[in-house]
């Protein structure tokens, strides 16, 4: 169980037990549901993670490597990349 879900667990407990205190049955089961949809939609075992592709690219002045969403080379200072 991840930090997300606990929040998710203590608010919607809060909300329910507030409703049922307040005899509201159908928005504490209304509430319930939500509970739990939100809980199962945070679990993150069964996700594969995002293959993100970072492409590097050289500075065209001293030949470092870096990452074309960067403005200036760590190395040399220069902007242009190829």
């Amino acid at each position: 169980m991840n930090r997300n879900q606990k929040l998710v667990l203590w608010v919607g407990g809060v909300l329910i037990a507030l409703s049922v205190i307040a005899s509201m049955w159908a928005s504490a089961s209304i509430l319930a549901i939500l509970t739990l949809i939100a809980f199962w939609r945070l679990d993150k075992r069964d996700r594969r993670p995002e293959n993100v592709v970072v492409k590097s690219v050289r500075c065209a002045n001293c030949g470092a490597i870096g990452e074309p969403h960067w403005a200036k080379c760590p190395s040399c200072g220069a902007s242009e990349w190829k």
